[in-house]
């Protein structure tokens, strides 16, 4: 029997995390599976089988120089030590920089090393250092996968591309989807600079559609959050539009959304987009989020808009909010599209393939 690792910053929430919670549950059922999180986290935010053992190192890393080098050392050799214990014969890390202290810290040992790439490479900020290191240790472990072919591509810059593995989300579809018919414009994600929020708040003032009834519900956590809540205040929308915390009831966000807005700056593939179009909420996407556009289509299976443009977005709104036709002609495309590519069953076949 396959005697499996994943390792993880934590296990505290995010689009990362919830992939990994799936495919280690799914293939607990096979495989003997631990999970290891390197740092502390406020709580456990996803459901984990009882039959998958989790190792919380809760390291902290300090913000002096010296001492973050020092410690980082530290960490490698307390994670060599847990390889040692535990001697798994496949092992599977998330997020760039943990995968890059997976890496080094699995250098000599005969352990299969699979990586994951959850973003986009060109966009997302790595200090120079990280850059450095990534490029050189990602010609190591036997597997590189990404979940868009966005990221294969940029992958395939620096890594031969025998190493690089497209695997897409694995997608739990609701078994029943009970809609309820509410003015809600929702979005999902963390509280940053890169989802965008802020350009989402000005275009829903500007559509003026809360005239109407229409209201904008945000949910999610970060450092953002005050000067988000203080954009709302200022824009006089405290009655129209919310800021709530991250909730895992997702049934109950999406049942009672009529519109899905992902207006990041830039993205992997995000969870919060497949989850609201499996539960056929239609969706308005940021079009530097490349790897949405690997499978929808501006107008017919999504409304696209260009990143950043607070004008363009304002009139996707309008229309959306308006076309009740609309609306549905491209959740029913998206739902199709969704099921063909991104169904759990499949994709966890993919995965099973990959750890044998």
């Amino acid at each position: 029997m396959n005697n499996i690792l994943f390792i993880i910053s934590d296990l505290d929430r995010g689009g990362a995390q919830r992939v990994l919670t799936k495919i280690a549950n799914h293939i607990s059922k096979k495989f003997k599976v631990r999970i290891l999180t390197l740092h502390k986290q406020k709580k456990l935010n996803f459901y984990i089988s009882p039959k998958i053992q989790i190792i919380k190192l809760n390291f902290v890393i300090r913000n002096e120089l010296h001492k973050k080098i020092i410690d980082y050392f530290k960490l490698i050799n307390v994670i060599r030590g847990k390889l040692k214990i535990y001697k798994p014969n496949r092992i599977i890390s998330f997020i760039n920089t943990t995968n890059i202290i997976t890496i080094i810290s699995s250098f000599g040992f005969h352990s299969r090393l699979i990586i994951s790439e959850r973003n986009d490479l060109h966009q997302q900020y790595l200090p120079f250092i990280w850059r450095f290191l990534r490029y050189f240790t990602y010609k190591l472990p036997k597997i590189i996968s990404a979940n868009s072919k966005n990221c294969i591509s940029q992958l395939n810059e620096f890594v031969e591309n025998k190493k690089l593995f497209y695997l897409p989300n694995p997608v739990i579809f609701p078994a029943n989807i009970k809609k309820v018919k509410n003015k809600v414009i929702l979005a999902v994600g963390r509280l940053t600079y890169q989802k965008g929020f802020d350009i989402l708040i000005k275009a829903f003032k500007k559509s003026e559609v809360y005239k109407y009834g229409w209201k904008l519900e945000i949910y999610g956590d970060g450092h953002e959050k005050l000067k988000l809540k203080r954009l709302i205040k200022n824009l006089n929308l405290t009655k129209f539009a919310d800021i709530n915390n991250h909730n895992n009831a997702i049934e109950k966000i999406y049942s009672k959304s009529t519109i899905f807005i992902l207006s990041s700056r830039f993205e992997g593939t995000p969870n919060v987009l497949l989850e609201a179009i499996s539960y056929k909420v239609p969706c308005i996407i940021s079009d530097n989020v490349k790897s949405a556009f690997e499978f929808l289509e501006h107008n017919k299976s999504c409304i696209k808009f260009k990143n950043e443009n607070i004008m363009e977005l304002s009139d996707s709104i309008t229309l959306l909010s308006r076309e009740n036709l609309v609306r549905k002609k491209i959740s029913e495309k998206a739902y199709k599209i969704l099921r063909k590519n991104f169904s759990s069953k499949e994709v966890f076949k993919i995965w099973e393939k990959v750890l044998e």
